[in-house]
């Protein structure tokens, strides 16, 4: 069982790497827009995510702040590791301890991990975007607060999967042992050769799953439908075993994940208030971004996308279809009879219109 708590219960972490600089009183506490965040993630949430995702419970799954080099911050975690020492930061505990040496997750990156055996969100402080993007020649607005929302969600999610989907992470990318493996090197079962025959043929089903999505007909738009699914397995017979499960098992994962963060974009084109503390920051701009960023994914599709980022697209624009053909039966026990049955999206399309 997860102990989320309505309030932010914060705890903060002091790594100690052999890169680490010398720290400043201050910077012993996160931004508090990083609070911010976190709390209009939970209302957010709280008001469409019930039909968007049933039994997604964002604010009960851990998640780890970090600012590299040096501060990091733990958040809801059911057994944080270590000794720990209180501070309080905004009508907020924090906790502060010290760990031998650097995780392996300290690349810039948000993603999971697992911390003291509990499957952990990975995402950069709201210094460390400011601070990646200072040092990447990307201007600071880059990644607004509205859109870290959405990041928030999106991979907190991925918490949420992880508990059913973490034998086929472990078997198909070959992850024994998380403390030795010091990359996962997923994206290379996802690329393609350009202009090959596999290529030519992803292209095509990109375009017949656009067609399905675009066409208001119900018997038209399952004709494209049946189309990609037919160009799907063409494809798939090009490929080998371990490929094939790569991108199904990816196309899953983020192409719900994603399929969320459309869906709260479509819900934020009508009147909605942000908490109070969100809607005052200098730097919130109302879901400017968030309500049109996600939706290019959509477009992805329809322009054609080759790289390991495809199975984003192709598996959130499969998830609007399935709601426009299955209402939300879909998402029943998706990944609780996942390992029994290793379901796929696109099998799952093609069931849905028989």
């Amino acid at each position: 069982m997860f102990s989320g708590t309505k309030c932010c219960l914060f705890l903060l972490v002091l790594i100690i790497c052999t890169f680490t600089y010398g720290q400043t009183e201050s910077s012993f506490y996160p931004d508090s827009l990083d609070v911010y965040i976190f709390n209009e993630t939970d209302h957010l949430w709280n008001t469409f995510g019930k039909d968007i995702w049933p039994g997604y419970k964002p604010a009960e799954l851990p998640v780890l702040l970090y600012r590299s080099p040096g501060l990091h911050w733990l958040m809801d975690h059911p057994s944080p590791p270590g000794s720990f020492t209180a501070l309080d930061f905004l009508n907020t505990t924090f906790y502060i301890y010290n760990l031998p040496e650097s995780p392996l997750w300290s690349h810039f990156s948000a993603t999971i991990w697992p911390i003291n055996g509990v499957w952990t969100t990975i995402l950069p402080s709201s210094q460390a975007w400011l601070e990646f993007c200072r040092g990447h020649n990307i201007p600071e607005k880059y990644y607004p607060p509205d859109q870290l929302v959405m990041i928030a969600l999106h991979e907190r999610f991925h918490a949420y999967q992880i508990q059913w989907l973490e034998p086929d992470f472990k078997n198909i990318f070959e992850l024994d042992d998380f403390s030795k493996s010091s990359e996962i090197k997923i994206d290379s079962l996802l690329l393609l050769t350009k202009n090959s025959p596999v290529a030519v043929l992803c292209l095509e089903e990109q375009k017949a799953l656009y067609n399905a999505y675009q066409e208001k007909d119900p018997e038209k738009s399952k004709q494209y439908i049946k189309q990609f699914t037919g160009l799907r397995e063409k494809r798939a017979a090009l490929m080998s075993n371990k490929q094939r499960q790569a991108e199904n098992y990816m196309e899953l994962v983020e192409g719900i994940a994603k399929y969320l963060e459309i869906r709260l974009a479509m819900a934020l084109q009508e009147p909605y208030t942000p908490i109070k503390a969100m809607n005052s920051h200098n730097s919130f701009r109302a879901y400017q971004n968030a309500k049109q960023a996600p939706l290019t994914f959509i477009d992805n599709v329809r322009d054609g996308d080759l790289t390991d980022n495809r199975v984003y697209s192709t598996g959130s624009v499969i998830c609007l279809l399935l709601d426009r053909f299955s209402g939300t039966d879909w998402k029943h026990n998706i990944f609780s009879n996942y390992q029994s049955q290793k379901i796929n999206l696109v099998d799952l399309l093609k069931q849905t219109i028989r």
